[in-house]
């Protein structure tokens, strides 16, 4: 379902949008918001019957599973409240500039294959044990005033949770 942005929260760090759809629309808590090119912007975490508020990706409680496309390492999209970081990648895996970033099954919470960025910079010092990470988003946050919705989506139903409100069986 489309939606209009309709607040962004003023807070520093925090990364968050009011949009003008709500439960009358179909929308959950737990589903993907989507922007231009169908990139990954957020994740709906209130719901009320005319409105949701979305936690964006870059918000510093945002996390999420993803995958490098080219390599197929998974990694933990992390937000630092004003760009995004992947955790939790080996020293020995292959990752380099412009690789691009997709969320990953893992977990049943987001569908796979959603577009969220390109690899900005990878290092790594002598005593880390994972990469340093930094993900440029294919979106542009700031500017986003129409966006999507997957209401079709039901976080955790392919876990195979019972949920009489979806139909989902487990």
């Amino acid at each position: 379902v489309t939606a209009t942005v309709i607040l962004r929260d003023p807070a520093p760090g925090r990364q968050r949008l009011v949009l003008n759809r709500g439960s009358d629309d179909g929308v959950r808590i737990g589903q993907p918001v989507l922007g231009t090119g169908a990139t990954l912007l957020g994740i709906v975490t209130e719901v009320d019957a005319s409105r949701c508020r979305v936690r964006l990706i870059t918000d510093r409680d945002s996390a999420v599973a993803t995958i490098l496309q080219s390599s197929r390492t998974p990694a933990s999209l992390v937000g630092t409240g004003g760009g995004l970081r992947l955790d939790f990648v080996p020293l020995g895996a292959t990752v380099a500039p412009g690789d691009v970033v997709l969320t990953s099954a893992l977990g049943g919470l987001l569908p796979p294959g959603l577009l969220i960025g390109r690899v900005a910079d990878v290092s790594a010092a002598g005593q880390d044990l994972f990469q340093r990470i930094t993900v440029d988003p294919l979106a542009n946050l700031d500017r986003a005033e129409q966006v999507l919705v997957m209401v079709g989506f039901v976080p955790g139903a392919s876990l195979g949770e019972g949920d009489s409100d979806t139909g989902a069986t487990p």
